[in-house]
């Protein structure tokens, strides 16, 4: 009976797990895949900067704590299980870095690059995890195929591939799936720092930022306008069928008779109008009697000051004695000037005559003399 090499056991055991522990695990999972071509050779020290940095300050914010991290390497061939699978721990992130780093530069850096050799198995792991973060580290000596991204990112990667070539740094393309669909893709050039897409809401986390809706709560009737309240002398009415007779227009005239107050304050929503405090007229009898009608729409307090206005036909009655009474004085006082006036002048006349005929009787001597 034959057995599989130790080595076939080990990566056939590695997938199986990595392909288990993405279906087991909701929180977010990463997949670092690093290039092993010959031409990685000369970029080997630039590739240990860029994971120290990716994993210690760039990825900081995005790598959380029991986070799966996966290892792959890939030339012209796809080589898995050669580092364990890992659980983020910010804690002892410094360890697992210097492993990392170690184990990247105890590769056999050879052969050519060959992204189709990736394309399978990394599809099995899209499909299976529900957030993943795929950090390919390579020359882009090869195209990448599968995305719906190819065309953007293999024109940039084929613009600058000479320039990463001369000064032996490599291409950082970072992929981002979600529920089996690819959501975001960015080409990086170290030592710049990396840009992560992001992740869009997932349906859970969409429906828990949702309010749930009110459970066993009758639905809100809605509300019942009032009717307008209309008061005529001492009639109170809420039927506006009651007065077929009174039209009041859009801009009714002020006449002399009749008094209209109307009110269109709002009431609070939802209440119904308060009950009307009607006080009686005054006890004033009117010739005519005035009409005073008071037009309320949707009253909210009790009506303290509703006395109606004065009528003005009593007005106009006093107004006509007061007029009557002055002219009548005018007429008496105009009458007693002319009177004083004309004793006045009279008594100067009889002052002249005095004093004349006082002269000639005092005057003795005879007529023929004077």
């Amino acid at each position: 009976m034959n057995f599989p090499a130790p080595k076939l056991l080990f990566t056939t055991l590695a997938v199986l797990w990595l392909l288990a522990s993405a279906a087991a695990q909701a929180e977010p999972r990463w997949l670092l895949v690093f290039n092993t071509s010959s031409s990685m050779k000369k970029r080997l020290p630039a590739v240990e900067a860029e994971v120290k940095t990716l994993l210690m300050t760039e990825f900081s914010r995005g790598l959380h704590a029991e986070d799966s991290v996966g290892v792959w390497t890939l030339n012209d061939r796809l080589h898995t299980g050669q580092f364990p699978l890992l659980v983020w721990s910010p804690e002892r992130a410094p360890l697992v870095v210097s492993n990392l780093v170690a184990f990247v530069h105890r590769q056999n850096y050879s052969g050519n690059t060959s992204f189709a050799a990736l394309q399978p198995l990394l599809d099995q792991v899209i499909a299976d995890s529900e957030r993943l973060t795929v950090v390919l580290i390579c020359d882009g000596e090869d195209e990448l195929h599968g995305t719906p991204y190819d065309g953007g990112l293999n024109e940039t990667i084929k613009q600058t591939r000479d320039a990463r070539k001369t000064l032996h740094q490599p291409f950082v393309i970072v992929l981002r799936t979600q529920l089996g669909k690819f959501v975001g893709a960015t080409v990086n050039f170290p030592p710049v720092p990396a840009n992560l897409p992001p992740f869009p809401l997932l349906p859970r986390e969409i429906k828990a930022a949702t309010p749930a809706p009110p459970t066993n709560v009758a639905a809100a009737k809605p509300p019942v306008a009032a009717q307008p309240l209309i008061i005529v002398g001492t009639h109170v009415s809420a039927n506006t069928n009651d007065l077929p007779k009174i039209i009041i227009p859009q801009t009714p005239p002020v006449s002399p008779s009749v008094a209209v107050v109307v009110k269109t304050n709002p009431p609070p929503a939802n209440l119904a109008p308060a009950p009307v405090a009607v006080r009686p007229p005054p006890p004033r009898v009117l010739s005519p009697p005035a009409a005073a009608v008071v037009a309320v729409t949707n009253i909210a307090a009790p009506a303290t000051n509703s006395a109606a206005a004065p009528t003005t036909n009593a007005g106009t009655a006093e107004d006509g004695l007061s007029r009557w009474l002055i002219y009548i004085g005018g007429g008496i006082l105009a009458a007693a000037v002319a009177l004083v006036v004309f004793l006045a002048r009279r008594g100067r006349r009889g002052s002249h005559s005095s004093l004349i005929t006082s002269s000639m009787e005092n005057d003795s001597r005879p007529p023929g003399q004077k």
